[in-house]
């Protein structure tokens, strides 16, 4: 790993990161505050009366406990969109902008190999995603140990953010992958953001349509079962398994495909 590629890496994505960060925080802030049986009972009501909708954002399940409410309102949704786009709009800066603009000639004509440029990027992703999940973790523990003391199931609710951790490592993968195999930023984004959507999107519409339930069930998002994660069940913790692997694989592949494609240098 290039130590020099790396802080730069760091620098140039801070703005981001932060906003991603406070964003994230905010949400987390609010949903942990909006617990109370009351607030559970309205919404509910809400699931009654309008499956479609809360269904859309994995809401048609009335949470029992603290970590089924945060599972529910921030891990359906927020908690997934939103690390997705830091990674969309970071993995086409780490590779695919440099060689848009030229800038990949002059990274590839100093001492640097092509396996150490790809390899620190890579690193630079993944932990970023750590860092993300992890940050968010703590934050929703901190919070739930302040307002609801005792009422988070610490254990279940980290097995939760590994899911989480899965999930977004899956979608970074399919990001870097991308960025890695094309040579214009325009390409790179149609299948490096437009395959993650349209699995948002199935994933949404399935919560609101039976008949695509068959389909979500195949789906990263489908494979991310909320509930099951929070109960530990054996058979969501092999989705997730699944999941990690794949993106695991997935930046594998980018890496050996930057290092043997054609770069006009």
């Amino acid at each position: 790993m290039n130590r020099a590629l790396y802080n730069r890496n760091v620098k140039s994505n801070a703005g981001l990161f932060l906003i991603i960060a406070l964003i994230m925080t905010l949400y987390t802030f609010m949903t942990n505050y909006m617990y109370e049986p009351a607030l559970a009972k309205i919404l509910t009501d809400y699931q009654k009366t309008m499956p479609g909708v809360m269904g859309a954002f994995s809401m048609n399940k009335p949470p029992t406990n603290l970590a089924e409410f945060l599972g529910t309102y921030l891990y359906g949704f927020i908690l997934i969109i939103l690390p997705l786009i830091f990674s969309m709009i970071v993995a086409n800066r780490l590779v695919v902008k440099y060689i848009d603009d030229g800038s990949m000639d002059f990274l590839i004509s100093t001492d640097m190999s092509r396996f150490k440029i790809v390899f620190t990027q890579a690193i630079y992703m993944i932990v970023c995603l750590i860092i993300l999940v992890v940050y968010i973790a703590l934050v929703q523990i901190i919070t739930s140990a302040v307002f609801f003391p005792g009422d988070l199931d610490i254990l279940r609710f980290l097995t939760l953010n590994l899911g989480l951790l899965c999930v977004q490592i899956f979608f970074g993968g399919i990001c870097f992958f991308a960025s890695c195999i094309f040579s214009e930023v325009k390409h790179a984004m149609i299948l490096g953001t437009g395959l993650p959507l349209l699995f948002v999107i199935i994933h949404m519409m399935a919560g609101s349509n039976k008949n695509l339930e068959s389909v979500d069930k195949f789906t990263p998002l489908g494979l991310f079962k909320i509930n099951e994660l929070i109960a530990m069940n054996q058979d969501a913790l092999i989705s997730i398994a699944i999941l990690a692997g794949v993106g695991i694989l997935l930046y594998i592949l980018a890496m050996i495909v930057f290092c043997r494609r054609d770069i006009n240098v």
